[in-house]
C-alpha cells in the first residue's frame, strides 16, 4: 500500500528507457535509464552535450521512438497518444527566435494549438496567458522580429501554457539569452508553477540554472545515469562519481553570485 501510495504521488515514471537512432544496431543514445518526477515538482537533468539528455525530453515530448515504460499521470503511455495525453505534456524549446514561425504573428502562434485541439474561448484564453507571462495584449500582433530575445521566450512559454498542461518540459530554455534576462525568466518559471501547479523536467548544460530550480539534478553521461544531486550538493561541489566532478569543475556557467542575485517575485 505505501508502494501505491508513493506512484501516485508520481506525475512522470520512467522505468529502464533505451533510445536508439537509426535502430537496434544505431547509436544508443539512452541506455536503461529510470527515474520519477513527483507532481508539482522540479527535476533536473544535466551533462555534456550528447549525453542523451535531450533526448529524454523528446521520448516524453511523444517526438522519439524508444524501449521501456513511461507513465504520465498514471497512465502508460508509447508514440501514439490521445489528444488528452499531447495536452498533459508541453515543450518549451532552447532558441526563441527558431522556435516561432517568423512569418506569423504571436496570436497565429497561440491560436493554432487551441484549434488544434477544438478549445473553446479562444480570444480569452490568449490574453489571460499573455498577462501571466508578463506581455501586454498588443503582443497579439507583432512578429518574432519585432520583440527581444526575452519576449519571444515568453510567448514560447505561453504558447507551451495555453493548453493547460500538468507537466512542462524545458529544453535549455535560458541558453539563448542574457543573464539579466535569464534571471527574470526563471522568476518566470516559478511564478508560473506555483500559479498553475505544474510539474518541470529540465534539461541543462548550465549548473547554475538547474540548482536555481530544481532540487534534484540527475546527471547523464553517455546516456547513462551516472547520479543524482540535490541542490546543495552543487553548491557545495559535491559529488561522489569522478564524471559528476569533473563536470562541477567545468561548468563555468555555476556561478554563485548569480544565484544569489536572483528574487523571487
Amino acid at each position: 500500500m505505501a508502494g501505491r501510495t508513493s506512484e501516485n504521488k508520481m506525475i512522470v515514471t520512467v522505468k529502464e528507457l533505451d533510445v536508439h537512432f537509426g535502430g537496434e544496431g544505431g547509436f544508443h543514445a539512452v541506455k536503461d535509464l529510470s527515474f520519477d518526477l513527483a507532481k508539482g515538482g522540479t527535476l533536473g537533468i544535466v551533462g555534456e552535450s550528447g549525453s542523451g539528455k535531450s533526448t529524454v525530453l523528446r521520448v516524453l515530448g511523444g517526438l522519439k521512438s524508444f524501449a521501456g515504460n513511461v507513465t504520465l499521470a498514471g497512465r502508460q503511455v508509447g508514440m501514439k497518444r490521445t489528444m488528452d495525453q499531447r495536452r498533459l505534456v508541453q515543450m518549451v524549446f532552447q532558441d526563441p527566435y527558431a522556435s516561432l514561425h517568423p512569418r506569423r504573428t504571436v496570436n497565429d502562434a497561440l491560436q493554432e494549438p487551441l484549434d488544434i485541439h477544438r478549445m473553446d474561448s479562444k480570444e480569452s484564453r490568449i490574453c489571460e496567458t499573455l498577462a501571466q507571462v508578463g506581455l501586454p495584449v498588443h503582443f497579439r500582433f507583432k512578429f518574432p522580429h519585432q520583440m527581444s530575445g526575452g519576449q519571444r521566450q515568453r510567448i514560447a512559454i505561453a504558447r507551451a501554457l495555453i493548453l493547460e498542461p500538468r507537466i512542462v518540459l524545458l529544453d535549455e530554455p535560458t541558453s539563448a539569452l542574457d543573464l539579466s534576462v535569464q534571471a527574470e525568466i526563471l522568476n518566470l518559471f516559478r511564478a508560473l508553477q506555483r500559479e498553475r501547479h505544474l510539474s518541470y523536467l529540465i534539461v541543462s548544460h548550465d549548473l547554475a540554472v538547474t540548482a536555481h530550480l530544481c532540487s534534484e539534478i540527475l546527471v547523464m553521461h553517455h546516456g547513462r545515469h551516472v547520479e543524482t544531486l540535490t541542490d546543495e550538493c552543487i553548491r557545495n561541489d559535491q559529488a561522489e562519481d569522478d564524471y559528476t566532478r569533473q563536470l562541477l569543475a567545468a561548468s563555468k556557467g555555476f556561478d554563485r553570485d548569480f544565484i544569489a542575485g536572483i528574487k523571487d517575485f
